[in-house]
């Protein structure tokens, strides 16, 4: 007999504070977007703080204006370590399947710094938007550095380590 499933009529959560955060990536995804467009999607957990153990999404499609979305992908790469830093990327190289297996594999489980500000979706929702990325080491420092909550204002996190992220250096991403 299977377990026990009890119905829920809700699917609300709170959201992390603004401010800046240390947050561990808990969940990749690629999954094609309402237009058939790939996105590469991450669930990531606060840790430490008040904030502890609550959720942030981020979604960064293959295709949109001006590249964006890739512009943030490569940003938000950098900072986790797992991309090593240049000036600019190939747009063609986000859609192999080699790019697209190394961010299954490597991404989970990285920790960050997140500026996260709140924004109201299209539907009236409130979102947790991670509006800038951030070394571990970067992000502990701007939170030393000032006052601990609002819109300009540091999280409440601390990371379980604050050892600079490793760039993956024996095969490159792209």
């Amino acid at each position: 007999m299977g377990e026990k499933v009890k119905p829920q009529y809700k699917s609300d959560f709170d959201l992390p504070t603004e401010g800046i955060h240390i947050l561990k990536v808990d969940d990749v995804k690629i999954e094609p977007s309402k237009d058939s467009v790939k996105n590469f999607k991450v669930v990531a957990i606060v840790e430490g703080g008040d904030d502890d153990g609550r959720m942030a999404f981020d979604n960064f499609p293959l295709v949109s204006k001006k590249l964006f979305g890739l512009s943030r992908l490569s940003g938000f790469l950098i900072k986790l370590g797992v991309l090593k830093e240049a000036e600019e990327f190939d747009s063609d190289v986000f859609g192999t399947e080699k790019f697209e297996n190394k961010f299954k594999v490597d991404v989970p489980g990285k920790i960050y710094g997140g500026r996260i500000k709140h924004k109201k979706t299209d539907q009236g929702n409130v979102m947790a938007n991670i509006a800038e990325y951030y070394t571990t080491k970067e992000a502990m420092e701007l939170m030393k550095s000032g006052p601990t909550t609002g819109e300009k204002g540091k999280g409440k996190g601390k990371a379980k380590e604050e050892k600079e992220p490793e760039t993956k250096e024996d095969e490159e991403w792209v």
